[in-house]
This record gives C-alpha cells, sequence and structure tokens, in this order.
C-alpha cells in the first residue's frame, strides 16, 4: 500500500500542527515565489530573468532583491544617473545579459532603477553613450582627480541636472 509522502519539519509555536505535508510545503513555495515575483514586477515593470533564475537554491533569488533594493533601487542617485552608470560598468562584465537588460530599461522597455517616474532615452542616445571612448591615461588620471576632490553629491546633482556625463576634452 503506497503512502503520501510526508517530510516533519519543525513548525513554529503558533502553528497548531507539528508536521506537514510535502505538498502545503510545495503550496507555501509557490505562494512566497509569487507573492517575490510579484513585487520584483511591481518595481520594475517587468520580471527581469535575473530574478527567475535561481530555482535550484531557493531563497537566493529573494536575497540577491534585497540587495538590489538597497544598494541599487533605494539608493539615493538619481534614477536615471544609475541606469545609466549600470549600462556604463556592464561593457565590461563577459556575460551581456547585463547590458542587454539595462539597455532596455534605459529604453523603457522596464522602468531605469525601478523608478516609475524616470524618463526613458531613446535608442540612438543610448547608442551614443556606448560609443563614447573610455578615457585613458592621462584623461583617466585627470578623470579620477576631478572625482577625488568633488563631493560625490556635487557631481551626481550636476549629472543629474542634464542626465548625461561630462563629455570629455579630447
Amino acid at each position: 500500500m503506497a503512502h503520501a509522502e510526508r517530510t516533519c519539519i519543525p513548525a513554529p509555536a503558533d502553528t497548531p500542527i507539528a508536521s506537514l505535508d510535502v505538498a502545503d510545503i510545495r503550496r507555501e513555495l509557490q505562494t512566497s515565489t509569487l507573492r517575490f515575483r510579484r513585487e520584483v514586477t511591481d518595481r520594475f515593470g517587468v520580471l527581469p530573468n535575473f530574478f527567475c533564475s535561481a530555482d535550484a537554491a531557493p531563497g537566493l533569488a529573494e536575497e540577491l532583491w534585497k540587495f538590489a533594493k538597497s544598494a541599487y533601487l533605494d539608493s539615493p542617485l538619481p534614477s536615471l544617473f544609475k541606469e545609466r552608470l549600470f549600462v556604463h560598468l556592464s561593457r565590461f562584465c563577459e556575460v551581456r545579459y547585463c547590458i542587454v537588460r539595462h539597455v532596455g530599461f534605459l529604453i523603457g522597455q522596464g522602468r531605469p532603477a525601478g523608478d516609475a517616474d524616470a524618463a526613458s532615452e531613446t535608442v540612438e542616445q543610448v547608442i551614443e553613450m556606448l560609443r563614447r571612448p573610455l578615457p585613458e591615461g592621462p584623461a583617466f588620471t585627470e578623470v579620477l582627480s576631478v572625482s577625488s576632490v568633488c563631493p560625490l553629491t556635487v557631481g551626481c546633482r550636476s549629472l543629474a541636472v542634464s542626465a548625461r556625463p561630462i563629455s570629455s576634452t579630447r
């Protein structure tokens, strides 16, 4: 006679039962996953694949989401600045998903830095940004020296006004 699979796990103190059925556990995980995915979608306007990729490690995507919210989404920097910075830094990442997803946010396929009120950019604006040469040698040293004497808030305010990086004088 076959028996239903049951796994005993410690129940919280306020739970009247001492064990849960595997089906109950699966339902709870599905409900939790749906709630999590809804939260991510509500913030970004889309559900990025990055937050769907950790089925083999339950809880991992949720922890990555907490980190993304604290370090990226809820950062006080202007949303368009954050998204442009993410695109710029993604140029150096071997995984092409990063740049594709964040360019998508910039051009309105989702919300830039999770901000529903942030303006999107045109494809032409993003291409122009990506084609700008990276500073090297003395030009890079100059960029570093300027950034070391300017308080971060001053630099962010000036970038937030134009929403364009400071162009080099090469």
